[in-house]
């Protein structure tokens, strides 16, 4: 059993890292317009707008006040997910620690609070070519590894 969610698991991360180059920037008029509007309504006080289509998603960063925010649509422009960019005082304790403890050498790492459409929340760190998930409470849950 153990070596089945092994195999499960490494196929997973294999998934993720060739969606990873599947993304491609696009224009605004690329974007349906169903996603558009989806975003326009949502946050309409956004700017600096940039999107991205990732395999059959589109991906829209974009700036809010003071934080840079993103957010996955499908292409009927129901919404996936979103992460605001947050520092690392916003992380919850338990993975402030972990990371911490297993990163402490390495310089450049990105924070994320993200948000799913059924408003599960999860935090995860980018670093280097890996991306730490933990939940709301800061409990690691998994490591996807994006240089597979």
């Amino acid at each position: 059993m153990r070596t089945y969610l092994f195999i499960l698991f490494a196929c997973a991360c294999s998934l993720v890292a060739h969606a990873q180059a599947q993304t491609r920037s696009i224009t605004q008029e690329d974007v349906p317009l169903a996603v558009k509007n989806e975003f326009s309504k949502s946050h309409p006080s956004a700017f600096d707008i940039t999107w991205k289509k990732f395999n059959a998603d589109y991906v829209v960063e974009y700036t809010r006040t003071t934080t840079t925010s993103y957010a996955t649509y499908s292409s009927e422009g129901k919404l996936i997910e979103s992460r605001d960019k947050i520092t690392t005082f916003a992380l919850p304790a338990p993975a402030y620690d972990y990371i911490k403890l297993n990163y402490a050498d390495v310089p450049l790492k990105e924070y994320f609070k993200i948000t799913d459409a059924a408003g599960l929340v999860t935090f995860s760190a980018k670093i280097k070519n890996q991306e730490v998930i933990f939940d709301k409470k800061g409990t690691y849950i998994k490591t996807i590894d994006f240089s597979l």
